[in-house]
């Protein structure tokens, strides 16, 4: 928390305009907040079944994808005083960062070793689309996996299983496409 305010300091004795150090101040608070939501959705996230997919991404935004927006912004705004073009900056880093963070998720779960998230019962969007699309029988199973995986990682390869037969890699690979053809727009 004191890096901001540290960088600001050095900033201003390096000559930095007091309108941009001031523009500064106002992203790197207005973000810490951002970010700070998406991990506490993130946290209350891993004790609800009903979280959708909006809401998944969403928190992706604002945990990972503010993150990258505040040192795409910061830059712009050390660069320019033209609000449109921190704009275009801020949104691609936005993007960027939100697409990384679900591509993270994406790894975590289909990667090499145990799945962190599947042990902590993190509701990324693999998993929600998952719970959001399934019924039935396939919906209790899914949900008695991912608890059954939370204690031991033998059932993680079941869990990827029922994620890849509801189409949640490909959905999460889709959603991954459009924030990073928005990124590239910006």
């Amino acid at each position: 928390a004191a890096v901001p305010q540290l960088s600001l300091d050095r900033l201003r004795e390096s000559g930095t305009p007091p309108t941009r150090l001031w523009a500064l101040t106002q992203l790197f608070a207005q973000t810490l907040l951002t970010m700070s939501a998406g991990e506490h959705e993130d946290l209350l996230f891993t004790k609800r079944d009903n979280v959708g997919p909006e809401m998944s991404r969403g928190m992706a935004e604002r945990k990972s994808g503010s993150e990258f927006a505040l040192f795409t912004g910061a830059a712009a705004i050390l660069a320019t005083d033209d609000p449109a073009v921190i704009e275009e900056y801020t949104a691609f880093g936005l993007c960027l960062g939100t697409a990384s963070q679900i591509c993270s998720d994406v790894g975590d779960i289909w990667g090499e070793g145990m799945s962190r998230d599947l042990l902590n019962a993190r509701r990324t969007l693999p998993i929600v689309h998952a719970l959001s699309t399934l019924r039935g029988e396939d919906r209790g199973r899914i949900q008695d996996l991912l608890a059954a995986a939370r204690e031991a990682a033998g059932y993680q390869d079941e869990v990827r299983t029922l994620l890849t037969a509801a189409g949640s890699l490909h959905y999460t690979a889709l959603v991954v496409e459009v924030y990073r053809g928005r990124a590239r727009d910006c």
